[in-house]
């Protein structure tokens, strides 16, 4: 159950990155729910794939100046520092997720303002695929946001504006 839905999700973020055209345009018949789940199993997956990168570069690191370098490496101190630090960057790549992708959602309403918030929001979490498939390589965060913006970019201008009223707080939401 676990394995199918992470590769349902998996499938969905190729599609996004292969085709953005077609993903944002088929994006309408999915409920905010379902690229909710989609983007929180993909940030899970993606914090916990990062961590074990990070576990397993320092491990691989600290053998190697331990062995090549003669290194003193204190093993049992420096496995409670590697786990640490990698359990750190599971939370902060969830905590970076969920609240800093928030803010800027916020920022982004007076930009989009003929855009619903809520179809502002499924551009954002689908336009984060770059991120949510790639950020655990590492040093990769620039051309990630690159992509991640010209994905904004195309899913806006993908989706169908439909003119809100001013004093209508159920059509904005």
């Amino acid at each position: 159950m676990i394995l199918k839905n992470i590769t349902k999700n998996l499938r969905i973020g190729l599609r996004v990155l292969s085709n953005p055209e077609r993903a944002f345009s088929e994006l309408k018949n999915y409920s905010f729910e379902d690229v909710v789940s989609y983007y929180m199993i993909m940030l899970v997956l993606t914090s916990f794939v990062a961590g074990i990168v990070n576990f397993l570069v320092s491990i691989i690191k600290n053998v190697y100046f331990d062995i090549f370098i003669n290194v003193d490496v204190k093993y049992l101190a420096m496995l409670n520092y590697t786990l640490s630090v990698s359990a750190s960057l599971m939370f902060l790549y969830i905590f970076v997720g969920i609240f800093i992708l928030f803010f800027i959602s916020i920022l982004l309403i007076p930009f989009f303002h003929k855009i619903k918030y809520i179809d502002l929001l499924k551009i954002l979490l689908y336009s984060m695929s770059p991120f949510l498939v790639f950020v655990w390589v590492p040093f990769s965060y620039f051309p990630l946001l690159i992509w991640s913006i010209f994905l904004l970019v195309t899913g806006i201008k993908s989706h169908k504006i439909v003119k809100i009223k001013s004093n209508s707080i159920k059509q904005r939401y």
